[in-house]
């Protein structure tokens, strides 16, 4: 997954009356049916992503936004069902990430799969927590630089848990800025992208699977 874009500033804060405590980008399930993409099976992201609804909804105390894409049909996401019967989260249809990234001015950003949402997520002081992905193998350098910043999992359950320590006030912050220094800003050879991934697995496998 390679970035879009990228703002001119390494941490940026939105001017809000008042910061959300979580936003969740939910992934669209619908490419990774398609063979030719790379990717989680989509049962196991639709379950990942039905474990962070869920431990959302169960603290009314947080102000939690889910951001589908922008002009996903809810007939046609596969988290639909659930979010529906989830009266404690907000659900953010019409505007970019980038722009709810700048009017909710989140406290923690979770990620069901690191994809674009985590390069734009990098130039925020909000705290990420994002699954991994489980055929894409980071890079020694990469992974070194990521978890700096990053608080990466293999699972939604020790995730949810680590995020609730974290809103407790009971995790540490992570704050590192080296792989946004050394990957994703511009120089004169160009973007370090070429080292970011070691290796893909040719096989799929899901969250906690062998």
């Amino acid at each position: 997954v390679l970035p879009v874009g990228y703002p001119g500033s390494p941490l940026r804060r939105a001017i809000t009356k008042k910061r959300a405590d979580v936003l969740f980008p939910i992934s669209r399930t619908s490419p990774f049916f398609d063979s030719a993409l790379e990717g989680p099976y989509p049962h196991a992201l639709v379950e990942a992503q039905i474990h962070i609804l869920d431990f959302l909804n169960a603290h009314p105390e947080l102000r939690s936004i889910v951001k589908p894409s922008v002009g996903l049909d809810p007939e046609h996401g596969a988290f639909e069902h659930v979010l529906h019967r989830m009266p404690h989260l907000r659900t953010e249809r019409y505007l970019t990430f980038s722009e709810t990234l700048e009017s909710s001015a989140p406290r923690a950003i979770v990620l069901d799969c690191p994809s674009t949402p985590l390069y734009e997520s990098l130039m925020t002081d909000s705290q990420i927590f994002c699954l991994r992905d489980p055929l894409a193998y980071l890079s020694p350098r990469a992974e070194k630089l990521l978890t700096q910043r990053v608080h990466l999992y293999e699972d939604p359950a020790t995730l949810t848990r680590d995020l609730k320590r974290f809103l407790d006030g009971r995790l540490l912050e992570k704050g590192g800025t080296e792989f946004v220094d050394y990957y994703l800003r511009p120089n004169t050879s160009g973007l370090q992208l070429s080292g970011l991934f070691a290796s893909l697995r040719p096989e799929r496998h899901g969250f906690g699977l062998p």
